[in-house]
């Protein structure tokens, strides 16, 4: 997963519309709380937007490189300023396209991750809801349950919290956990035509999982 650490609400919204259409998912903070979320979460990269910050964006990236020294990073920066940072890549202001198709080269590049499909013994996932198939047979999922199921994916063998999962499946606002619940109950259900057993289970007070064995 990554962290978006910005105090900017365009920033935050174009990337939290763009990136989970392409099966990258994250997690935004506010420069004050930036570390408090980092050792909280489960964070595999860090897009840190140094344009228009709160708090002093080259000390904190100092920082997460001195005591995180494999973490990667990418620093969004003023357009036409010369900039020193101990970053593993530098996106440049102006152009959110630009910005997003960094973000997206950063995820594949620096942090190994691959846009091939999600692929177990029983179960594979594309890059649409369309592309989901489970024991061989195509799984039809609607999009919102697609990205509950795709990032549990990611995130597997791991359990992943309601809170979480809330966090990185529903960007546009939180829909409260009983929508959470209906969307993983639908997924089951779908599954169930294929394989009685449920695809994704609840670890009582912990949050979701896929099922072993898959």
């Amino acid at each position: 997963m990554l962290l978006l650490i910005t105090d900017r609400p365009l920033i935050t919204r174009v990337l939290t519309e763009r990136l989970p259409a392409n099966g990258i998912f994250l997690y935004r903070a506010p420069f004050e709380t930036a570390m408090f979320h980092f050792e909280k979460r489960d964070t595999g990269g860090i897009i840190l937007d140094c344009v228009g910050a709160s708090e002093d964006p080259y000390i904190l990236c100092a920082t997460l490189r001195e005591q995180y020294s494999a973490l990667p990073i990418a620093a969004i920066v003023p357009k036409n300023e010369v900039v020193e940072l101990p970053a593993d890549m530098l996106l440049r202001d102006g152009n959110l396209d630009a910005i997003c198709d960094g973000a997206l080269e950063f995820c594949h590049v620096c942090c190994g991750w691959i846009e091939e499909p999600l692929r177990v013994y029983s179960l594979s996932v594309g890059s649409t809801p369309d592309s989901v198939y489970y024991m061989g047979y195509r799984l039809p999922l609607a999009p919102r349950a697609y990205e509950i199921l795709r990032c549990l994916f990611y995130r597997m063998p791991r359990i992943t919290s309601a809170d979480e999962l809330m966090d990185l499946c529903f960007p546009g606002g939180r829909q409260g956990i009983a929508n959470l619940s209906v969307q993983i109950s639908n997924i089951n259900r779908v599954a169930s035509a294929i394989d009685p057993r449920p695809l994704i289970v609840n670890e009582y007070g912990k949050g979701y999982r896929l099922r072993d064995g898959l």
